[in-house]
């Protein structure tokens, strides 16, 4: 009787998830042209209603005491269990091996004992907690403390799994702001060239040979093609299902980036550290970021497809992007004066507009101004095969497919003064 009622409900939920895509599509102020030509038949609308896509339910209060923190990781492994028991033998649920030259996250890191153990997810706070546990084991060793003996999870003695998930747009976009539009010669050389060879038709000798400006729409295209293909996956860039065997392990904890505010603190209090977690990582952002482009061989690498003028205001827009410099404290040398910049002179420049930018609370809505711009980009028919690409994201963690800042109910409006992604403004 079980069984059945909740097939009832799970078809009864993928009608509506379809009548609502339908009708998003339908009224979309883009969307004369876009429906034609992905076609009804073989898209992803057709795709959804099959699998039957399943109910969310909403998720509890995400006040920050402890009672509503764990109510709220309660509910997340309640959908991910039914995301598991749906899906996890389904032919979407695939563990594929990311491209040649790439190393994968390893699935499993013992912290400091082999009672709990966290998987990283890359672009999902994974370098914090990367950071957090080389902090907690100076302090031991400063301590004289032996982990395996002094440290560990407040529970009944089981293995104790955790890890950290991201809205599934915005992770993208991180992505790609991270990997491609800031200089990053590595990703420049195997991502950036596959992308630029594959969806750009006039590209230019250099864009083919460097491959650094790639756009978000081919980035879009390029993760679209790699997820179908199964060809030049990344760890950056495949969907976090794809991450973690979810499916083959009780995670206890899964925490979302969108509230590490209590999620860390009330993980590390569970796990049993020795130290909470407190620091912000703005600085170190400016400053490491830098030093990836300034440093002596960096930099000659990056000359080769671009002078420091242009590498500059590249790190400049990544600041803006993620809120750390506030969009109205603008690159402050004129078109050209840059080529020459020092790691020092940038780094100064960067913390004294970080710091003018602290005390704006407008700073914090860049991500998702961001956000937004960027998808605009994104004609409607590719950012329905994204949705479908990160379908099991959506179902496995909660994440809502039709993200008003990826599919907006309302045209979208530009801001005539600025762009986060015009490198020249």
């Amino acid at each position: 009787m079980l069984r059945f009622s909740v097939k009832k409900v799970v078809f009864g939920s993928g009608v509506c998830f379809v009548l609502l895509l339908l009708f998003r599509v339908w009224t979309s102020p883009e969307s004369e042209n876009a429906f034609r030509s992905f076609g009804l038949e073989n898209g992803p609308i057709r795709h959804m209603a099959e699998l039957e896509v399943q109910p969310q339910s909403q998720p509890p209060d995400t006040l920050g005491d402890t009672q509503m923190v764990e109510r709220r990781f309660q509910h997340r492994r309640e959908v991910l269990q039914s995301a598991c028991r749906l899906y996890g033998n389904s032919s979407l649920f695939k563990q594929l091996r990311p491209a040649a030259g790439f190393q994968p996250f390893p699935p499993y890191r013992p912290v400091m004992n082999k009672t709990v153990y966290f998987c990283g997810i890359a672009k999902a706070a994974s370098t914090t907690w990367s950071s957090f546990f080389s902090t907690i084991k100076v302090f031991m060793e400063a301590q004289g403390v032996q982990a395996s003996n002094d440290w560990a999870p407040q529970s009944d003695g089981e293995r104790v799994y955790f890890t950290f998930v991201r809205e599934p747009y915005s992770r993208l976009l991180s992505a790609y702001v991270d990997k491609l539009l800031t200089p990053n010669t590595l990703f420049w050389r195997v991502a950036g060239r596959r992308t630029v060879q594959k969806f750009r038709a006039d590209a230019s000798e250099r864009s083919k040979r460097c491959g650094h400006d790639v756009t978000f729409p081919e980035f879009v295209n390029y993760v679209i093609d790699s997820q179908r293909t199964g060809e030049n996956r990344d760890a950056h860039f495949v969907p976090t299902h794809d991450h973690c065997h979810m499916c083959s392990h009780p995670y206890r904890y899964i925490g979302h980036l969108e509230t590490i505010k209590q999620d860390m603190p009330y993980i590390t209090e569970a796990i049993g550290s020795p130290i909470q977690y407190g620091r912000t990582y703005d600085k170190d952002t400016i400053v490491q970021n830098a030093r990836m482009i300034f440093l002596k061989d960096r930099r000659a690498l990056v000359q080769r497809c671009m002078d420091l003028d242009e590498a500059s205001r590249r790190l400049w827009k990544k600041y803006q992007i993620r809120g750390i410099i506030h969009k109205h404290k603008r690159f402050p040398y004129a078109r050209g004066a840059a080529a020459n910049i020092t790691l020092a002179e940038f780094v100064d420049k960067a913390l004294k507009a970080y710091e003018a930018s602290m005390d704006n609370p407008d700073r914090k809505a860049q991500r998702v101004e961001s956000l937004r711009e960027a998808f605009a980009q994104v004609p409607l028919e590719d950012r329905i095969q994204l949705q479908q690409t990160l379908f099991l994201d959506f179902q496995m963690f909660g994440f809502d497919p039709f993200l008003e800042d990826v599919f907006p109910s309302q045209p979208y409006q530009p801001d005539r003064k600025f762009s986060y992604f015009k490198i020249y403004d």
